[in-house]
């Protein structure tokens, strides 16, 4: 699957389940259920199976949609972003300073 087919999947997940906004996991575990995937009744062997043949999307394909949506809408951060940015900022000022 290409990333514009996730976009809508991935926004809707991250506006209605604020703790994937943080996690690439609960993000895609959230995605597969949308896809109708009971990671429940999976077996790790079937879920590889799966992984390998394209049957399921792809971890990162969905984390670099999330980074992508995240970028362009502040809304849909997650709470860890804004302290890691935050961070940045103090680094960048203290090498500055050098």
């Amino acid at each position: 699957m290409k990333i514009k087919k996730y976009e809508k999947h991935v926004s809707r997940v991250l506006m209605n389940k604020p703790k994937a906004r943080d996690c690439d996991y609960v993000l895609y575990a959230f995605i597969l259920l949308t896809f109708g995937i009971d990671m429940s009744t999976l077996t790790a062997k079937d879920f590889l199976k799966g992984m390998s043949t394209k049957l399921y999307p792809s971890f990162e394909g969905i984390g670099r949609c999330r980074r992508k949506l995240q970028e362009k809408h502040k809304e849909l951060r997650g709470s860890k972003w804004l302290a890691r940015h935050k961070e940045e900022e103090v680094v960048k000022q203290e090498l500055n300073s050098m």
